[in-house]
């Protein structure tokens, strides 16, 4: 039985940011590669704690993903961007 993806939705405000911070192929490379693992598994990545909604930042290299699970199918990501 294949595996079911998960949808993710990326904020445009997040793409502006990417872009905004100078991301370079190979870190645009590396940044979609992470989403592509979010969307088949579900990545530990880190609490960001006294967000509401719970939200988590994953590292992919100097860029940090921010992201939320709006339910079990979706995955809401609402920054990435070097910090």
């Amino acid at each position: 039985m294949p595996t079911r993806l998960r949808e993710v939705e990326i904020a445009p405000e997040a793409l502006e940011r990417m872009v905004l911070d100078n991301s370079t192929e190979a870190e645009d490379a590396a940044i979609f590669d992470m989403i592509k693992e979010l969307k088949a598994n579900r990545v530990s990545g880190y609490l960001i704690a006294f967000y509401t909604p719970e939200t988590y930042r994953i590292d992919v290299g100097r860029f940090r993903i921010h992201y939320m699970f709006k339910d079990e199918k979706t995955i809401w990501i609402v920054f990435i961007g070097a910090y």
